[in-house]
Parts: C-alpha cells; sequence; structure tokens
C-alpha cells in the first residue's frame, strides 16, 4: 500500500477527516535515484514550488544505486537530505528495514551503515515479538519512552496503542541481579530482551548491567552480555 493510499483507507477514517481536503502530494516519477544530481535537482525543484511540511521516502533500499553497507556512499545520501531539509524547511520520514538478529537499541539494528543510525533525529521502530507488536521510539536529543503494545484494527483500519509494555515493581538490587543472572546463563541477550524478560525500567536495568559487570559477573559480547564461561 502506497502512503496516499494509507492514508486515505486509514489515517483519515480514523481522525475523520476527509482525504480530499488533505493537501498531500504523490511523487509518481518511476526509477527516482537520490545520489544522482539530476534527481536530487528535480526534487529541490518540486520542493521549492509545493512547500510541503514533510517529505516521506519510502522505502530507503529503492531511492538510491549506492551500497547500504558502505559508509562513504551512504553518508553521501544522507548529507544531501539533511541539505534538503534545512534548505527547504521540510520534516523527512525516512523509511528503512531493521535487520532480524536482536541489538542493545533498534536502531542499531538498522540494515547497512552505521551512519543511519547517527544521522537519525527521532526513529520509531515497529518490532513483531511474540507478545504482539510493539513501538520503540528513541531520540537524539531527549530520552526515550518506554515502548508501547500496537494491535491492526478493523471498521475503519488502523493501528491502535493498546497501551505501556508492562512493568513490574522495582525489585531490590540482590533479588534483580540474582534475576538478571539466572536469565543470562540460560543464553547470552541484548539489552532489549533482557528489559522485556524482567519487566523492569530500561534506567533500572542499566544500573543492575554496570554493577554487575562492575563485579566481573557479566560481560558484554558484541551486542548481547554473557556471563563469563571459567577457564578449565
Amino acid at each position: 500500500m502506497h502512503h496516499h493510499e494509507f492514508v486515505e483507507a486509514q489515517v483519515s477514517p480514523a481522525r475523520g477527516v476527509a482525504f480530499d481536503s488533505l493537501p498531500v502530494g504523490l511523487v509518481t516519477e518511476t526509477g527516482l535515484m537520490l545520489d544522482q544530481p539530476d534527481w536530487q535537482r528535480r526534487l529541490r525543484i518540486t520542493l521549492a514550488k509545493t512547500k510541503p511540511r514533510l517529505l516521506v521516502l519510502d522505502p530507503m533500499v529503492r531511492l538510491h544505486r549506492g551500497d547500504e553497507n558502505s559508509a562513504s556512499e551512504v553518508s553521501e545520501l544522507l548529507g544531501f537530505l539533511r541539505g534538503v531539509q534545512r534548505d527547504h524547511q521540510v520534516a523527512i520520514c525516512l523509511v528503512h528495514h531493521i535487520r532480524k538478529a536482536g541489538a542493545a537499541q533498534p536502531g542499531q539494528a538498522l540494515r547497512g551503515s552505521g551512519d543511519l543510525h547517527a544521522w537519525i533525529d527521532s526513529g520509531l521502530y515497529m518490532i513483531k515479538r511474540k507478545e504482539g507488536l510493539q513501538l520503540h521510539v528513541e531520540h537524539r536529543a531527549n530520552p526515550s519512552p518506554e515502548p508501547v503494545r500496537l494491535k491492526l484494527e478493523q471498521d475503519p483500519p488502523r493501528l491502535e496503542v493498546v497501551g505501556e509494555l508492562e512493568q513490574a515493581t522495582e525489585p531490590t538490587h540482590e533479588a534483580l541481579d540474582q534475576r538478571l543472572l539466572q536469565a543470562l546463563r540460560s543464553q547470552p541477550m541484548n539489552r532489549t530482551d533482557l528489559r522485556e524478560a524482567l519487566r523492569i525500567r530500561n534506567e533500572t536495568l542499566g544500573l543492575a548491567l554496570r554493577r554487575l559487570e562492575g563485579h566481573g559477573a557479566i560481560r558484554l559480547q558484541g551486542s548481547r552480555w554473557a556471563v563469563p564461561v571459567p577457564a578449565p
């Protein structure tokens, strides 16, 4: 479903707004490649004429010919988009995909170069867990809120916020440390999975991880925390 179809079929009815009254535009050009000078020039001309408040680019992988794992190529494309944002006073929503493998932060699981995560001012990540669909939010300049649960409703079709992920009462340091160690003895886990398994606030988990790491009870292996295996 294209973005204009999504707005017309889901967002507009849910908000009680007639789609025809919205100033929504759609770029129908095929082969749009934003790493090419001619396409960059044409996009700037379009923005100068239409003066939108929001530019949605979906998906990133279809809008350039470069290697998304190349830091230099991705950085050049993102630099162009940052310039567009500033020059035309337009917010940019860049749609991208994350890897299936987890990470300590959802933004660190974005496919390709890590420059993309560093470029983002605010990131919204929809992640499918066994408990259902979750929305994780990360901000560059503000604390990240706790994840919320989402569900797809019908009549009209829309995404609906169910509520924050359930958080248990804050345990004592000793009790939390034992639970954390028990979880990691079964398998190494990243920070996101640990927070979900223990049902605690991100800040509380961070303090526990630093506390146990300082005692040498756990260590970070890549993006996952693990209990060190004693030498034979």
